[in-house]
């Protein structure tokens, strides 16, 4: 029985410092690009996006760096996905409760250029 509480708690505690991380940038999203203005050129819309990272829980235990760029790279991941080359950031928000950062969210429209 005191084995498994061990097992339980080393889990539970794994679990929590894996949450405070900031998301991961995957290769797809690893070869996209963020820009603040629309792209020019020879570029397709493709979608609407929202990239996140952290929740009521979690958020107030993770750096608003990381959770700044875990959104960012879930944005990126999201749009490397669907085959976009950009995504034009049209609003970022910290959201708060009670004195701690929770989460953070990136929206944008995924666009896909011609090189």
């Amino acid at each position: 029985m005191r084995k498994r509480i061990l097992v339980v708690l080393a889990v539970t505690c794994l679990g929590m410092i894996a949450a405070c991380a900031a998301k991961r940038l995957e290769p797809q999203g690893g070869t996209v690009q963020i820009v603040y203005e629309k792209p020019e050129g020879n570029c397709r819309r493709m979608n609407d996006i929202v990239g996140s990272q952290g929740n009521w829980f979690t958020g107030a235990h993770t750096s608003n760096k990381n959770l700044a760029e875990g959104a960012m790279n879930d944005l990126r991941n999201q749009a490397g996905a669907m085959g976009g080359t950009h995504v034009w950031i049209h609003q970022q928000a910290m959201n708060t409760s009670g004195y701690s950062t929770t989460n953070s969210l990136v929206m944008g429209t995924v666009y896909k250029c011609d090189k």
